[in-house]
């Protein structure tokens, strides 16, 4: 998506693939919480798998309709097939414009080409680059986030919810509101922003949980 955007909404656009993630997520847990009756039972569990099932006979169906990449048309097809499927996907302003950034982008990619890992490493003119791109893959990895979900459920049981698993179901709603809130906050203020001010908020988010969870042992809190 990002790549067939305009670079007005390509952030946006890219973060539609986070979005259908967390709308999955929620998708599956309202399936499975025993309180909507659906497929969350012993006898029904196995047509949890009718979703996804779907999703990939209708991706199937519609795929083949879609038009092809112009980064990928351009590096094998040339200029013209490129400026065809340029046609099919922008307005007839924009697509010299996207042209010409398909011509760059293919020169610095040739440029780059036979480069090795170490000399990755050792080119100065991408060092910081390359140190912004691990930084915040490592941050998404240590986050956390995952350990949340994986163990939500026994989290809330343990905390004394009474139903944790509709609590569950409740986090990934938030999961989702505030997936939305990212894109139109990202569209505001821009990435780096919101990215210096979320993880300040994470780092506070995950000390509650910890002061919640062992608070009771190391500082004589009550649960």
């Amino acid at each position: 998506f990002a790549e067939i955007a305009p670079r007005s909404t390509r952030a946006i656009v890219g973060t539609a693939h986070q979005m259908g993630i967390t709308i999955g997520i929620l998708v599956a847990q309202v399936l499975t919480t025993p309180a909507f009756g659906l497929t969350g039972s012993v006898e029904r569990w196995r047509f949890t798998f009718v979703a996804p099932l779907a999703c990939a006979v209708l991706e199937t169906v519609v795929l083949p309709f879609c038009p092809e990449s112009p980064s990928y048309t351009f590096r094998t097809r040339g200029s013209q097939q490129a400026l065809q499927s340029l046609a099919e996907l922008h307005h007839s302003a924009s697509i010299h414009q996207h042209m010409e950034m398909l011509r760059a982008e293919t020169t610095l990619d040739e440029r780059m080409q036979g480069l090795t890992v170490a000399q990755l490493f050792r080119a100065k003119d991408l060092r910081r680059q390359l140190a912004v791109g691990v930084v915040i893959q490592l941050s998404m990895q240590f986050s956390g986030i995952d350990a949340i979900f994986y163990y939500s459920t026994l989290m809330f049981r343990e905390a004394g919810v009474h139903n944790p698993q509709l609590a569950t179901t409740a986090l990934g709603l938030v999961n989702v509101v505030t997936t939305l809130v990212a894109i139109a906050a990202m569209h505001k203020v821009g990435r780096r922003t919101l990215l210096l001010s979320a993880w300040p908020a994470m780092c506070i988010s995950y000390i509650v949980v910890a002061i919640s969870f062992f608070g009771e042992e190391a500082f004589g809190l009550s649960a």
